[in-house]
């Protein structure tokens, strides 16, 4: 129970960064106080997300190849990411609102993104020293839905004590002081729930046959004699997570930009959006469900909600669709992670999840460049329901993998 806890509490922590980083703090700074004009600047955003995701694409299978290998070594890559990242978003403190720190506040994110997703890569490979097959589905929804009710509190802490010029703690509005001071407040709770996980010891299993040819043992993983059944499920994972990279990574600037939302309601959309969130992942632990079940329902629903909300013109109802969005998303993203898990054997789960990030972020370019080119020349409504073509086909390939 004790292992189960400080697995939960990591999700509690680093799910600031999808929250606050990639969606609603971040971006709309970015967008309202340093972009010269919103649709360039939403442009750039999300080529910048497709830069730093095929970047850890080419370098993750890698390190996490040579992680399994050597003793410990997934604490330490978990250890060493972690600190990354949350030094990335502590340093948006020092990005000022003006349009001469663009390029600035564009690096950090790309290196925030980095480190993020490969201390993710690491986390999710710790998930098979907490439970065995029949319990992983479980383990994975609990942590994932923990870290939609965790971030409750944070949310109401950025918005109480920073966000609006009227903030508890009286922090002055000049050069857009209260909200840099809130990537502080975030970095500082990465920081305090990742703590527990990165100290604990792990059992990590070592392959016995030593192999540092990363090529060889991709095509083991995913080709030998024809697409093997994890190769499938990898392939599949390209289209839906591409999708739902361009649908989270570009809510905030949709939301704020086309819709109108302000700051404060698009924290009170996340607060909304996160007691669903929270529902959906645990619901689905204790629902006797099985993981593809809810992964093709949780598809298939967010499919809809995201061409719905690209047609959206009315803020009750965007906020009303992205709630509904949010109790889908959840559960698709924990089930995911579980079907990986038990698809690799326990000496390779750091491969494994090298694989699982890369095959959401080898392509991720070219579904935030596509949105790019959309959002360029025909609207932002056309390049953010994008995003719903590619979590179809990801529907649809993932017909054909075998789970059970």
């Amino acid at each position: 129970m004790k292992k189960i806890l400080k697995f939960s509490l990591y999700d509690i922590g680093n799910s600031v960064f999808p929250m606050f980083i990639l969606s609603i703090l971040t971006p709309n700074y970015f967008i309202k106080n340093i972009a010269v004009e919103a649709q360039i600047g939403s442009a750039l955003w999300q080529m910048t997300i497709g830069l730093a995701g095929l970047a850890l694409s080419f370098v993750i299978p890698v390190i996490g190849n040579f992680s399994d290998q050597r003793l410990s070594y997934h604490k330490r890559c978990l250890r060493v990411f972690t600190f990354a990242c949350i030094a990335s978003i502590s340093l948006f403190y020092f990005v000022l609102p003006t349009p001469n720190h663009l390029y600035f506040a564009l690096a950090l994110l790309f290196i925030a993104l980095f480190t993020y997703e490969a201390s993710n890569t690491f986390y999710n490979a710790t998930l098979k020293e907490f439970g065995d097959s029949s319990t992983i589905s479980k383990i994975s929804h609990i942590g994932w839905g923990a870290g939609y009710f965790g971030v409750l509190l944070i949310i109401m802490i950025i918005l109480k004590f920073f966000a609006t010029p009227d903030n508890l703690l009286k922090i002055t509005t000049e050069d857009q002081l209260n909200i840099r001071l809130a990537h502080i407040a975030c970095a500082l709770w990465f920081l305090i729930f990742a703590i527990p996980l990165m100290m604990s010891n792990f059992n990590q299993q070592i392959s016995k046959k030593v192999d540092f040819s990363v090529v060889s043992t991709i095509k083991k993983t995913i080709f030998t004699n024809g697409l093997t059944n994890t190769g499938r499920f990898l392939i599949a994972r390209i289209l839906y997570a591409d999708g739902l990279v361009v649908a989270i990574a570009g809510l905030g600037i949709f939301a704020s930009s086309v819709i109108n939302l302000s700051f404060k309601e698009l924290l009170l959309l996340a607060l909304i959006g996160n007691v669903l969130g929270g529902i959906g992942c645990f619901s689905s632990a204790f629902l006797k469900i099985p993981d593809k079940k809810i992964l093709m329902i949780s598809l298939m629903a967010l499919s809809i909600v995201v061409f719905l909300m690209a047609m959206s013109t009315n803020k009750i109802y965007f906020i009303t669709l992205v709630s509904i969005g949010t109790f889908f998303a959840g559960p698709l993203q924990s089930a995911s992670r579980s079907i990986m898990s038990n698809l690799m054997p326990h000496e390779s789960q750091g491969i494994g999840f090298g694989l699982f990030t890369a095959s959401g972020k080898i392509t991720a370019f070219i579904g935030p460049l596509l949105s790019a080119i959309l959002t360029f020349y025909i609207s932002q409504r056309v390049g953010y329901g994008f995003s719903a073509v590619l979590l179809l086909l990801g529907l649809i390939l993932l017909l054909k993998v075998k789970t059970e």
